[in-house]
């Protein structure tokens, strides 16, 4: 499957090469309203890639997470390819929002591309908790591929077998029975592990499972951050 001009392929660029992006320099972000006639009467100030210098860059592709849209973007500034789903193309009576909302409310957090065109990302809604409202893959045309509904949020990663796993987050009436200074309804953070076809495999509560470990005196020394 061919998403980029030209014919160039997509590829996941290793973490270590995100410190070479030393000479990548952006503008900075508009000026808030109140100072716009001052800008005015400056000179323009200019967008985008203003100084690339390629020996003290890494030379590849940045994914770059916009809304409800993500763009993949070369070292020239350049938008090679671009992904956009709406939340209400996800709609299929399983979603947790089901008010109509404000699609500017919507957006991605983390976004993964892959070697043949796909996207995988985390839906999140504005001033929401629980966070998160689902994760979806998409071809390269921006299609649902499949859906998991279902409060998660900030960060997923995936396993050589295909398996998705991705911070979770729900409100459990109790705290763990042996766990003191804790008191109920609280946030209880979790941990999803999703099929390769976005099915839910097993759900751990991290709190539970660091009350079963021998790390457990960590969460009775700081009850008071665990529950917030």
């Amino acid at each position: 499957m061919d998403c980029l001009a030209g014919g160039e392929p997509l590829r996941e660029v290793p973490p270590a090469g995100i410190r070479g992006v030393k000479a990548l320099v952006t503008s900075e972000l508009p000026p808030a309203p109140e100072a716009k006639k001052k800008v005015a009467a400056a000179a323009p100030t200019p967008s985008g890639v203003v100084m690339h210098d390629p020996a003290r860059s890494f030379a590849g592709l940045t994914l770059v997470v916009v809304g409800q849209g993500a763009h993949l973007v070369d070292m020239d500034g350049t938008v090679r390819h671009t992904w956009q789903l709406g939340y209400d193309r996800l709609r299929d009576g399983k979603e947790l929002q089901k008010k109509i909302t404000r699609e500017e409310r919507f957006y991605w957090r983390p976004a993964r591309a892959f070697p043949n065109g796909d996207l995988m990302a985390v839906v999140d809604l504005k001033k929401s908790s629980p966070e998160g409202l689902a994760i979806v893959r998409m071809d390269c045309n921006s299609h649902p591929i499949w859906v998991y509904h279902g409060h998660v949020h900030h960060d997923f990663d995936i396993a050589p077998d295909g398996r998705v796993f991705v911070l979770g987050m729900g409100v459990r009436a109790e705290p763990p029975a042996k766990i003191r200074g804790l008191v109920g309804p609280m946030i209880d953070e979790r941990l999803l592990i999703l099929s390769p076809k976005g099915e839910l495999q097993r759900d751990i509560s991290l709190i539970d499972a660091f009350v079963a470990s021998p790390y457990r005196q960590m969460v009775r020394r700081n009850a008071g951050y665990a529950s917030t």
